[in-house]
C-alpha cells in the first residue's frame, strides 16, 4: 500500500525535535464536553478543536499492529 507524505510533514519528520505521540479520547457519553482528552506527550495539543492534555506520566499504550485487513486490533492502556 503506497502512502503519500506531503512536504511539510516530511520536513517535520526529519527535524530533530519530532517524536511520535498518540491522542487518546475517553468518551463515556454522547456529549463531547464530558470527554477526557490525553496525549502521550509533554504539552497541550489541539486537534479538531479539542485540547489533548499531556498524559505522558500517567498513561502509556502498547504497540498497535497495523494490518491491511479490516479487523479490530487490541491495545493495552496502562
Amino acid at each position: 500500500m503506497v502512502r503519500v507524505i506531503d512536504s511539510v510533514t516530511l520536513a517535520e519528520t526529519n527535524s530533530t525535535k519530532t517524536y511520535p505521540i498518540e491522542l487518546i479520547k475517553f468518551q463515556v457519553t454522547s456529549d463531547n464536553a464530558d470527554s477526557l482528552f490525553l496525549n502521550t506527550g509533554y504539552t497541550n495539543i489541539t486537534y479538531n478543536s479539542d485540547t489533548y492534555l499531556p498524559g505522558s506520566n500517567i498513561v502509556s499504550l502498547s504497540a498497535v499492529e497495523e494490518t491491511k485487513d479490516v479487523k479490530t486490533n487490541a491495545i493495552t492502556i496502562q
